[in-house]
């Protein structure tokens, strides 16, 4: 297939063979015990100090555990008709359940690294499968989630209330759960408590410090202001608290100052040297880091408050990302979700989504062949987002994520982006 011919229908069923393909190793490669599975995968560890790829056995974490395996699989399965992904989808979410007392307290509400990631696991799979006991489960998760207090210092989307607050609207509107609006508006307060607030807008602070570095606070979605706004404004969206929004457009003036209009995009202050000449400064093309995570919040952001400037913020940074992929090598580099050419070619399909403009869509597509053609067809592995690691099954750093934006190239009716929770981003199916 060449680029100039991306004929819609060859483009899908080279996506879903490669879906198929990668949900088939993980089926291969489950670590069996009774009814649950488990995988293992390559994944970085701290030994003496500094950071090493350590082979380790899959997480009860959505990020890189098994919730997003059994996520992958259950979709796949809602596609293929393959009893073999259901079967070790819910083998998988077993596995998730005997873990749920190994999160950290601090950890549990969060979507990425605690108990709301396995609710939404547990929710989506049940919805995906028709099986109403993974649904009753994840309420009950979701329900002991809003009885926990904010965790002091946990704001961020990746491991706070930045994160929850956008699950716990959304199974509030499914499900019809006050608790879960009540629990989301008590993380929202967090947020507006915890707001380091000047004239020129308010940001958080999301990471501990780092001896010798500036440790300014962060652009961006995962640990950013972007990711802070956004869970703001659906606050404010759900609940027509004043207070939310103008905390959400504060939070966004405060990454706007920092726009650089030479890169189209905003500095990653991630390790920056006190005194950094503007020159210098770093950027960063990532959902975790950078334009493309900031061109998924500001879509959204558009979507609720149909502001122009958001829109333009938006196309800005799709355009960075769309420049990323298409210049992303054949070989090397990650496949990963979190930072890597699979998570940015989904983003291009948000944008095309809320935007509907299908150009988005074309260096997503050609980045899917490239690909394909690179390590499917050449039966290599997909590399992952662990550096110098060689394999990584899990949704936000491996197979399950790559999996996942092949299924979204296959099946965008029944497959919605995980990169970006809300209500209007996820498939009306999902949690």
């Amino acid at each position: 297939m060449t680029f100039a011919s991306l004929d819609p229908a060859a483009v899908r069923d080279a996506a879903l063979r490669a879906a198929d393909r990668i949900g088939a190793r993980l089926v291969r490669d489950a670590v069996r015990d009774g009814p649950r599975a488990a995988w293992l995968g390559d994944h970085m560890e701290p030994v003496n100090n500094q950071w090493a790829v350590a082979l380790k056995a899959s997480g009860p974490d959505l990020y890189s555990g098994t919730p997003g395996i059994a996520m992958f699989l259950a979709r796949l399965h809602e596609r293929t008709g393959e009893r073999l992904f259901s079967l070790t989808a819910e083998a998988a979410l077993e596995q998730c359940l005997s873990q749920l007392e190994s999160i950290p307290q601090e950890s549990r509400a969060a979507v990425w690294s605690g108990w709301a990631g396995i609710a939404w696991a547990l929710l989506d799979t049940g919805a995906s499968l028709g099986r109403a006991q993974w649904t009753d489960r994840g309420l009950e998760l979701v329900d002991r989630i809003t009885r926990l207090d904010p965790a002091a210092g946990m704001l961020d989307v990746m491991s706070g209330s930045a994160g929850v607050i956008p699950f716990l609207l959304d199974v509030h509107r499914r499900y019809d759960r006050p608790a879960a609006l009540a629990a989301a508006v008590r993380h929202g307060e967090a947020l507006l408590a915890a707001a380091n607030r000047s004239e020129r807008g308010w940001s958080w602070t999301t990471l501990p410090p780092t001896a010798g570095f500036e440790n300014r606070d962060l652009c961006g979605l995962s640990h950013g202001a972007s990711g802070i706004a956004l869970a703001l404004l659906e606050l404010a969206q759900a609940t027509g608290d004043s207070r939310f929004s103008s905390a959400a457009e504060h939070g966004i003036a405060y990454e706007q100052q920092w726009f650089s209009p030479e890169h189209s995009n905003w500095p990653d202050f991630r390790e920056m040297a006190p005194n950094t000449p503007v020159a210098q400064w770093g950027y960063s093309t990532t959902w975790c880091h950078g334009a493309a995570g900031i061109a998924l919040a500001r879509l959204r952001a558009w979507q609720l408050t149909n502001r122009p400037d958001y829109r333009q913020q938006a196309e800005a940074a799709l355009y960075t990302t769309a420049v990323n992929v298409e210049t992303a090598a054949p070989a090397g580099g990650s496949w990963c979700l979190c930072h890597g050419t699979a998570g940015n070619a989904d983003i291009l399909l948000v944008g095309a989504e809320i935007l509907g403009d299908p150009s988005w869509r074309l260096p997503a597509c050609q980045a899917a062949i490239r690909g394909i053609e690179t390590y499917e067809n050449a039966q290599l592995p997909w590399p992952p987002g662990v550096t110098g690691g060689s394999d990584n099954p899990g949704l936000m750093l491996g197979n399950a994520g790559t999996g996942w934006f092949f299924l979204r190239l296959a099946a965008p009716e029944i497959v919605s982006s995980v990169l970006l929770f809300s209500g209007q981003s996820q498939g009306e199916h999902s949690s």
